[in-house]
């Protein structure tokens, strides 16, 4: 029986330490982006007289 909620409390244990991982990994990825920006341009077009 303790060998049963020992590896319970181990599996707890790990998927709570697999989530606060991927928590402060998100965090520091969206402070220190470095992917470039890429920015959609507009080109307008000179209005033409008809």
């Amino acid at each position: 029986m303790t060998c049963y909620i020992k590896k319970k409390l181990s599996i707890l244990m790990i998927a709570f330490m697999l989530g606060m991982s991927n928590v402060i990994l998100e965090e520091t990825r969206m402070i220190n982006d470095t992917r470039p920006e890429i920015e959609l341009q507009e080109l307008q077009e000179e209005d033409s007289i008809l």
